[in-house]
């Protein structure tokens, strides 16, 4: 940024380079430092409290012992539900393989049906 030039009475003689006439903006820091606190910081947040890490230890391990005994109690339906899926997936493998290679044209309607006209 610079500014229009002004006469004066000896052109050419400023001798400040132009790195030291420029002015920075102001850093804006949020939130601002008058909201820290500075002393007895823990008093300040009176109402803040953070588990300790062997509550949520336990919290896990009961979830896992309860999925553990879901696995357990539903092994057989599980087993099944997973070979329908993998069974599912694998013939529609096959069949888009086999109808790639085939390399077929896409059926097309050139007359309505029922006399409609598509």
């Amino acid at each position: 940024m610079s500014s229009l030039p002004r006469l004066t009475f000896l052109p050419a003689t400023n001798l400040v380079p132009l790195c030291r006439t420029i002015i920075l903006p102001a850093l804006a820091d949020w939130p601002p430092k008058s909201l820290i606190p500075r002393y007895l910081g823990r008093e300040s947040l009176p109402n803040f409290v953070a588990p300790a890490a062997f509550v949520f230890a336990i919290m896990v391990i009961l979830k896992l012992t309860k999925i553990k005994e879901f696995v357990k109690a539903y092994q057989a339906d599980i087993i099944l539900v997973i070979g329908v899926i993998l069974i599912s997936l694998l013939s529609f493998a096959i069949g888009y393989i086999t109808a790639k290679e085939q390399g077929k044209e896409p059926i097309r309607f050139e007359e309505g049906v029922g006399g409609l006209d598509l």
